[in-house]
């Protein structure tokens, strides 16, 4: 069976890949609207800052370090000096390492009022893996249900926790959901394999 996303790459998931495909995907839906969207309204892109958690490989415990190393001065000095070194110390933790990533989605809004119509959200890895990202885009998706704007949630992404929903859809690589206003709380889910 051919993809339903002919070239979709399978690997775009990749950190290094993600966000260039996310905003670049942003940018040609804005300009797509733009083309077709009524003058009393118009499409933009909103541009916001994710911290994606850094993972970093385990030493492995069977490897062998030496637990102290000696420094010494160079031949030539007068006075010979010598520093131990123990390792491992007592205890050894590891932190959560976080890189900024920009990331955008696409809003429409009502020419003169800027009053916001639709919020189309492109799901990233940040917004699927659990954590404080995920928290806060669950927090702003629920507001967004809340108020009278349309949401669209496209999600391309194969890994990571799908976004909740009352009823859950069934099981597909791709998911495209579409929250009209008028329709809650019952939503549109489309899917492909």
């Amino acid at each position: 069976m051919s993809s339903p996303f002919p070239g979709m790459d399978p690997y775009i998931e990749a950190r290094r890949e993600w966000p260039d495909f996310h905003n670049s995907l942003a940018e040609v839906i804005r300009a797509t609207l733009n083309r077709v969207l009524q003058t009393n309204y118009y499409a933009t892109t909103v541009t916001y800052t994710a911290y994606d958690i850094i993972e970093i490989a385990q030493r492995d415990s069977r490897s062998i370090a030496p637990d102290v190393s000696v420094w010494r001065t160079s031949p030539q000095s007068f006075a010979a000096a010598a520093i131990a070194v123990i390792d491992p110390p007592l205890a050894q933790s590891q932190i959560s390492l976080e890189v900024e990533v920009r990331l955008a989605n696409v809003e429409v809004r009502e020419t003169g009022t800027d009053r916001l119509v639709t919020a189309i959200e492109i799901l990233s890895p940040v917004n699927k893996r659990s954590g404080p990202q995920r928290e806060k885009y669950l927090r702003k998706r629920q507001e967004l249900f809340r108020s009278e704007v349309h949401i669209m949630e496209i999600d391309l992404l194969r890994s990571g926790k799908r976004s909740p929903l009352a009823v859950a859809p069934p099981m597909a690589s791709y998911y495209v959901t579409l929250g009209r206003a008028r329709n809650r709380p019952r939503v549109d889910s489309g899917l492909s394999s």
